[in-house]
């Protein structure tokens, strides 16, 4: 059996001044998660958990982003009651991507009752002569990447001693969501699940009929942030998500696993807690279901000061700045370091993944944003690094320019000259 560890690590080269209240969290809870790797490749499968750590009902939007240039290969609405847990597995489809299933109760919209295939069609087009956009069109693209969960907003505060809600407009909005006994016809309790999930899909079903029917979709257009949708919290208070992501070989008998990178006070609410369109804030951020905001780009994020990027000894001022750009500075390293293991007696081996979940805000448009120095072109946008190594004698080697290109393969120490 080949066994093999595998080191996440989420990195950026980017720092900022704006939103100076955002931190990463070291307990490991707040309002965005990254999932800094997801794979269904070469036989493996990936299992992503989210927990509501608070008494809140909330909205968050689950954001799959594949791997070569952040493009969305599927988005959708998850419903969280409080101390709610909601998990579902990426793996292989039979058409060659990936694809999401679920045995989760939590109410989703759409329903994920049958799981979804995902999708190509952010990158997969042509321009006005026909020609591809993007070098790798494939489905396949989606088997790897990454996930981000974000907190739309929150209905209210569940006392169950009571069974009474506070800090919500409408109690059977939430209400629907809330898990309890599910009884058969003579009274008999055969599980625990939401009240009614169909019920909160109809909310944001267009055309239909009944009290609470479309209410949500009425609220606002499906491509932008609905102000104050029925039932949510108008104050905002957010935070309590905790995340985390297991990745597995069943063929080959192995996982492992790691914890989602949390971020706090990721949504910065506006005057009196209404969400203000230059500051943020929870009711400009709960979004159509069929829509990819909220997102790191999502206008409801926008940021009110100038954003600072420093780069070596040079200061750039990048006023305006995408909300991406804002928070990259959380991600900020020099230098990553990790543990690796080679070792012929078990056929050990290390992967190492490094996840820039803001690189594509600079990369993207005409010119790169700094310190980023090559824009995607539909193929790739590479940057320049550097690999020192020591073994456990502290013997290191340095190839000749100071330069390794990928791929890292192991090396015979014994075969190195002095450095």
């Amino acid at each position: 059996m080949k066994k093999s560890a595998l080191a996440v690590a989420v990195a950026s080269t980017v720092a900022s001044s704006a939103y100076a209240n955002m931190y990463v969290n070291a307990d490991g809870t707040g309002q965005y998660l990254i999932y800094p790797f997801y794979t269904a490749d070469a036989g493996n499968e990936t299992y992503i958990h989210v927990v509501n750590t608070t008494a809140m009902a909330k909205a968050v939007k689950v954001r799959i982003l594949e791997a070569e240039n952040s493009y969305e290969v599927r988005d959708f609405n998850v419903y969280l009651s409080p101390y709610d847990h909601f998990s579902f597995a990426i793996s292989l489809d039979e058409g060659g991507g990936g694809r999401l299933d679920t045995g989760d109760n939590t109410c989703t919209v759409p329903s994920l009752a049958d799981g979804v295939n995902f999708t190509s069609a952010l990158y997969d087009a042509t321009d006005s002569d026909g020609d591809a956009l993007e070098a790798n069109p494939s489905i396949e693209r989606t088997l790897n990447g990454h996930v981000e969960i974000i907190e739309m907003g929150q209905f209210g505060l569940y006392d169950e001693a009571t069974g009474t809600w506070s800090n919500t407009e409408d109690a059977t909005i939430p209400a629907l969501w809330l898990h309890g006994e599910v009884k058969d016809a003579d009274g008999n309790v055969t599980g625990w699940a939401p009240k009614d999930c169909a019920g909160v899909e109809k909310l944001w079903t267009k055309g239909t009929n009944g009290a609470a029917s479309g209410a949500w979709f009425a609220e606002g257009p499906p491509d932008s942030g609905l102000n104050g949708i029925s039932g949510q919290s108008t104050v905002w208070n957010g935070g309590g998500l905790y995340g985390m992501g297991i990745v597995a070989n069943p063929d080959q008998g192995w996982a492992l696993g790691y914890d989602a990178v949390a971020v706090e006070n990721f949504v910065e609410a506006g005057e009196d807690g209404n969400a203000d369109a230059n500051l943020g804030g929870g009711a400009h951020l709960h979004y159509y279901p069929g829509d990819t905001d909220p997102g790191l780009g999502s206008p409801a994020l926008g940021i009110s000061e100038d954003s600072w990027v420093f780069d070596d000894e040079t200061l750039y001022n990048l006023s305006n700045a995408a909300p991406a750009l804002a928070m990259a500075s959380l991600f900020q390293a020099e230098k990553i370091q990790n543990d690796y293991v080679l070792d012929p007696i078990f056929d050990g081996s290390t992967d190492w993944v490094v996840t820039f979940p803001t690189k594509y805000f600079h990369v993207n448009g005409d010119d790169p944003i700094p310190p980023f120095t090559n824009v995607w072109d539909g193929k790739e946008a590479c940057e320049e690094y550097t690999i020192q190594t020591w073994d456990r004698e502290e013997r290191t080697f340095v190839p000749e320019g100071g330069q390794v290109k990928p791929p890292f393969s192991p090396y015979t120490f014994e075969d190195t000259p002095d450095t």
